[in-house]
């Protein structure tokens, strides 16, 4: 005599005096038999339980390797970003490069402009370092009239 599911459930939301009336009426038999669909349910419950333990921890250590890796992603973005931040030159930056005064500055970015190596944004003039370092290179020996 085999328990059906339906009936296994039924007999987990028994109360304890439910459950005292039922044993009383079981034969030995029947006993013997619910007694072994018990332990077959313990140890399906206990592999359920064993393989979502499993599962938790492969998630979990799934989710750490994932965060891991964003985490470098991320590192990696951040160092290619400030190694290859463009940076832009004003007046006062040329100014504090060069050790002159404002008009000199002016003029510098002026001649870079006409050049090619600046541009001109709105009333102020900028130029990249790179470009810069170009147009230093370019003129490199000459005389330069500022």
């Amino acid at each position: 005599m085999k328990i059906d599911e339906e009936k296994m459930l039924q007999v987990w939301k028994m109360t304890d005096e439910e459950l005292d009336a039922l044993c009383k009426t079981l034969t030995v038999e029947e006993k013997d038999e619910t007694i072994k669909e018990l332990i077959n349910f313990c140890k399906k419950s206990w592999q359920l339980y064993l393989s979502i333990n499993k599962v938790t921890d492969n998630i979990m250590k799934m989710q750490d390797m994932a965060r891991h890796h964003a985490d470098i992603i991320i590192d990696d973005l951040l160092n290619r970003l400030s190694e290859s931040k463009l940076k832009i030159y004003k007046k006062n930056d040329i100014m504090e490069l060069l050790g002159c005064e404002s008009d000199k500055a002016l003029r510098f970015l002026k001649l870079a402009q006409q050049t090619g190596y600046a541009m001109k944004i709105g009333k102020e003039y900028q130029i990249t370092k790179d470009n810069v370092e170009s147009f230093l290179k370019e003129y490199n020996g000459k005389d330069l009239f500022l």
